[in-house]
């Protein structure tokens, strides 16, 4: 399997089973701390899009910088593929699914 050489993985304390592991070949690991110049220079040339991966439900403050980050990198014209998705709870997502006229797997509500 071609690796995607495009996308760059920002990840924090995901293991390599994910699938997204497996088809981007640029990684960078993340740090709550993280300065501007980490991802910056882990942006090297060719690199169209950033995927902030990490094993959090809630990351609108992983990195602490994200905002800035992403609007960074949209500056230099690269994509942030879940710019604005930081919250990933089961019942955001399935008020996601629910506004968008999806079905979900949210269990109904119990009665009696």
């Amino acid at each position: 399997m071609e690796k995607l050489q495009n996308i760059l993985l920002y990840e924090w304390n995901s293991w390599r089973g994910y699938l997204i592991s497996h088809l981007v070949e640029p990684h960078c690991e993340a740090r709550w701390d993280d300065e501007w110049a980490v991802l910056d220079a882990a942006c090297g040339p060719g690199i169209d899009a950033v995927l902030f991966h990490h094993c959090l439900s809630h990351a609108a403050l992983f990195p602490r910088r994200r905002a800035e980050f992403e609007q960074r990198l949209a500056q230099k014209g690269i994509r942030v593929l879940n710019a604005g998705l930081a919250d990933m709870r089961k019942r955001t997502l399935h008020a996601m699914l629910e506004r968008a006229g999806l079905r979900c797997a949210r269990a109904a509500a119990r009665t009696g």
